[in-house]
């Protein structure tokens, strides 16, 4: 199944994910085989606060929770709310073939 999950920052959170970095980095290389993609979503003059967004591949939901439980910016407390939902995807470029809604049936 696919997760997406969106991590808001705390206020304190920059300076908390500049801390965290390395460890962060080593959890997302153990745990790859979860990640379809991930990365920051950057602050700026209407957002002060980052947070983060990914697209997790887990067995159920649990085990996504697990995955973001586990990583350092979780323990450490970057994020201030993490919140987690299967997503079925049905357009886009980045699908494997067959996934795609067939927009020509009737």
């Amino acid at each position: 199944m696919i997760f997406v999950v969106y991590c808001q920052d705390r206020p304190e959170g920059t300076e908390r994910r500049q801390a965290l970095a390395k460890e962060h980095l080593a959890h997302i290389r153990a745990m790859r085989r979860h990640y379809l993609a991930a990365g920051p979503c950057p602050s700026d003059a209407a957002r002060p606060e980052q947070a983060s967004f990914l697209l997790l591949e887990a067995e159920s939901e649990a085990e996504a929770r697990m995955v973001m439980e586990q990583d350092p910016y979780f323990i450490g407390g970057v994020w201030k709310d993490v919140m987690i939902r299967p997503f079925r995807p049905v357009v886009g470029r980045w699908l494997p073939p067959g996934m795609e809604l067939n927009f020509d049936r009737d």
